[in-house]
């Protein structure tokens, strides 16, 4: 008896489900959601070839062995022909002091770079010399220390 009377009611639900679903454009946001998503992908994909070549490209300018940008850098001054920090810091437009530069490494450069973006007009970062930390702080609060550097950006880039 309740095989009987189940049937129908699961046969009724499925039909009511595929109307509300249609009602609400629920299939329609599953659609484009699907869509959203795979060009998501082909962007990420993009924007990794992207990253790709320009290291490379980074790479080529900087090096004689046409070898690719290390990921980091020792935290000396390379001597010779090998990756140039000073070079790459002045590509992402930061004016630092040689002798900051040499502590620094591609990670760190990057990081300052990154946080250069989103500063505040009121805003500075500023490298500690003893320790490497980097911190961003409001250009008021800043006390000069023989161990905290100010960073800035180069106007023109």
């Amino acid at each position: 008896m309740v095989e009987f009377i189940s049937r129908p009611y699961v046969v009724v639900f499925l039909l009511l489900r595929e109307v509300m679903c249609w009602y609400f454009k629920i299939n329609n946001l599953i659609k484009i959601q699907e869509e959203q998503l795979s060009v998501q992908k082909s962007t990420q994909q993009l924007l990794e070839k992207i990253v790709w070549a320009n290291s490379n490209e980074f790479a080529n300018a900087t090096s004689t062995n046409k070898a690719k940008a290390p990921t980091s850098a020792p935290k000396a001054k390379p001597s010779g022909k090998s990756f140039d920090l000073e070079k790459y810091a002045d590509l992402m437009g930061l004016k630092i002091a040689p002798e900051i530069l040499i502590k620094l490494t591609v990670e760190e450069i990057n990081i300052i770079n990154t946080e250069m973006q989103i500063l505040k007009e009121n805003e500075v970062i500023i490298y500690n010399t003893d320790t490497g930390m980097i911190n961003k702080i409001l250009r008021s609060e800043f006390q000069a220390d023989s161990s905290w550097v100010i960073i800035e950006k180069i106007a023109d880039k």
